[in-house]
């Protein structure tokens, strides 16, 4: 050291070949500073035992220093020239070298990065970032991230006025990543501003989704934005020449282009045009606020399916909006997120919101929707708040349950108010060769989030010119899992079908299906693609118990006139019974026909079922004597 006793004008040379040291140490130095203390980062703390080899050339203000820092969490190695420039600002121009240092746990990052092995040339000036102006030209030769190790990157970059300039390039078998953008912190709303080419990523196997492993997205993504929360995002966001690849389908989207435009806190306009659906939502409308304003509307018809809000939740901004919603072949894209929903392209959904006067409306309208193999042809709706309640009426052309099973000019009506919903359904199905329809009435009453109770006040459903009627007095109780119907079935002439009972989690509760002289024949519609014609009356009970778990089925049913496709059996029973101690179902199936030599056993099945064994459960004996074998 040359220059002592004045520390500012000393000319120090210092050569480390072991010196060992800890951020402590270092902080705890006496400087002839205005601070006395050096000031580093506390999370430099994490280093824990650094054990230096180098060399440190200059004065205090404008030296070269090579180094070598082997830390808890890897080795650092530098080339650094520093000085103090004459506007007071710290310049440094060098080298920075990592190898496997666990930048995960030093920046508290360790879900997401591990070891870091990389080389940077820095030059620059100023350690605020408001002053900072750095280039940066490096490569990382190893990083894991995700529990993926990523070689062969290369960065390039600026900082300059607090705008951050920046190239990166991944080459790698999970990921082909050209990035070319700027982000902007220069005004107090940032901007973001780049073009990234993404080809080839394996998003399973890079561990940023939980999917099937063939997960596979190339895409260019264009973005021009400014923004620090989303309500004051604007801008466009551009998605071009997107390919998909899911569980070996193949997905295109040659078009994706969202733009925000806001005209201060009180206007918004949001424009998606895609090749799945085009999209506008304009006026007031913060996001951050609308599920609260949701619950605050619903809470004025259903409150007790609703959670308590605060005073202060209530003292909300205004929303007052509008959207549209055009779809177009938006089917791949349902596929992949909700497949059982199917929409026709040209649907479209129109409404809007104000929470000041709580008003929410829309409406439906497409040619076609299917939810869960269920088809709604010619398919409308509308929402809206009337007086004291809000409404939603339906109607659909044509539903179809199945390629054979429909039903035609479907229409409900519904309305909520006071914890309660009202209904009422129709159906008319006038081209068929008999007469089918349906008209119901009922409430659905909310008792809690969890316990409901459903009646129909009134019901009449006629099938096959049959007329059927709903019995007073019913009630379905419904409370989580567990549904209890009381009074519950469909009358008609001196027949008559019913449930009674409960099924729920309890092993013991039982659900009763009572028959009364039902006539077979009414099935024939249901089962016309099967090519099953049954005739016949049915009398008994069918009971089903521990319905979630192991259910168990108990039957006393007979059936008279038993008919298969035209053909007589004759009079059948059916009894199935359960023995708790063999843990076995007692099963006994006859069909007696009346012949004019009197009644004949035509067909006798028993023995027992045991539904616990893996194998040799069952213990069957068939007899038949006579049996028409053209119904097999």
């Amino acid at each position: 050291m040359n220059g002592l006793p004045d520390f500012f004008e000393t000319f120090i040379h210092l050569s480390a070949t072991r010196l060992t040291t800890k951020l402590s140490d270092i902080t705890g130095f006496n400087l002839p500073i205005e601070s006395r203390r050096l000031m580093l980062p506390d999370f430099l703390q994490k280093l824990g035992q650094i054990s230096i080899t180098g060399k440190f050339t200059g004065f205090y203000n404008d030296f070269v220093s090579y180094g070598n820092f082997n830390t808890d969490l890897g080795q650092l190695k530098t080339d650094i020239l520093m000085r103090v420039n004459a506007r007071e600002d710290i310049e440094y121009k060098g080298n920075i070298v990592t190898k496997d240092l666990n930048i995960g746990s030093l920046f508290n990052l360790q879900d997401y990065l591990n070891n870091l092995t990389a080389q940077a040339e820095v030059r620059g000036s100023g350690i605020e970032f408001e002053s900072m102006e750095i280039t940066m030209n490096g490569s990382i030769q190893s990083i894991d991230f995700y529990g993926n190790n990523y070689k062969d990157i290369s960065l390039s970059g600026n900082l300059n006025d607090k705008k951050f300039n920046g190239l990166v390039n991944i080459n790698d078998e999970l990921i082909n990543l050209d990035f070319n953008g700027i982000i902007d912190y220069s005004q107090l709303i940032p901007a973001y501003k780049f073009v990234a080419t993404i080809d080839s990523a394996h998003l399973n196997q890079m561990n940023l989704v939980e999917h099937d492993s063939t997960m596979i997205l190339s895409t260019k993504l264009d973005i021009d934005l400014s923004g620090n929360q989303f309500d004051n995002l604007q801008g466009i966001v551009k998605l071009d020449s997107t390919r998909y690849s899911d569980n070996g389908k193949h997905y295109e989207m040659n078009d994706f282009t969202l733009s925000v435009t806001r005209d201060g806190p009180e206007y918004s306009l949001f424009r998606l045009f895609s090749d799945f659906a085009d999209v506008s939502v304009e006026g007031k409308i913060l996001l951050r606020d609308m599920p609260l304003h949701i619950t605050n509307y619903l809470n004025q018809y259903v409150d007790t399916l609703m959670a308590d809000i605060s005073a202060s939740d209530k003292m909300l901004s205004t929303q007052d909006f509008t959207f549209d919603i055009e779809v177009k072949k938006a089917n791949p894209l349902m596929e992949l997120i909700l497949p059982e929903l199917k929409l026709a392209e040209g649907t479209r959904v129109t409404g809007g919101f104000n929470s000041k006067i709580s008003n929410l409306f829309f409406d439906v309208k497409s040619s076609g929707i299917e939810y869960s193999n269920v088809r709604f042809d010619r398919f409308n709706a509308e929402f809206l708040t009337r007086d004291n309640d809000f409404t939603l009426s339906t109607f659909s052309g044509k539903v179809f349950f199945t390629d054979t099973l429909s039903i035609d000019s479907i229409q409900g009506d519904f309305s909520v108010n006071n914890d309660q919903l009202i209904y009422a359904l129709k159906w008319n199905n006038r081209n068929w060769e008999t007469s089918n329809f349906g008209d119901f009435e009922g409430n659905l009453k909310f008792l809690s989030p969890s316990k409901m109770e459903l009646q129909f006040r009134r019901g009449e459903i006629v099938i096959n010119d049959t007329v059927w009627e709903m019995i007073p007095a019913n009630l379905v109780e419904i409370d989580t899992s567990s549904f209890s119907f009381s009074n519950f079935g469909l009358t008609s002439a001196g027949q008559g079908l019913y449930l009674n009972g409960k099924i729920s989690s309890n092993p013991r509760d039982t659900l009763t299906i009572l028959f009364d002289k039902f006539n077979l024949s009414q099935t024939d519609r249901f089962l016309s693609k099967s090519a099953i014609d049954l005739d016949g009356t049915i009398n008994g009970n069918f009971n089903i118990i521990d319905f979630y778990e192991t259910p168990n089925y108990i039957s006393d049913i007979t059936i008279t006139g038993l008919g298969f496709n035209k053909e007589l059996l004759g009079d059948a029973i059916l009894k199935n019974s359960w023995d708790p101690k063999q843990e076995a179902f007692g099963i006994l199936a006859q069909i007696i026909y009346q012949g004019n030599v009197g009644k004949i056993e035509t067909l006798e099945i028993s023995g027992k079922y045991f539904p616990n064994r893996e194998d040799n459960n069952y213990n069957i004996k068939i007899d038949l004597n006579n049996y028409k074998l053209k119904t097999l």
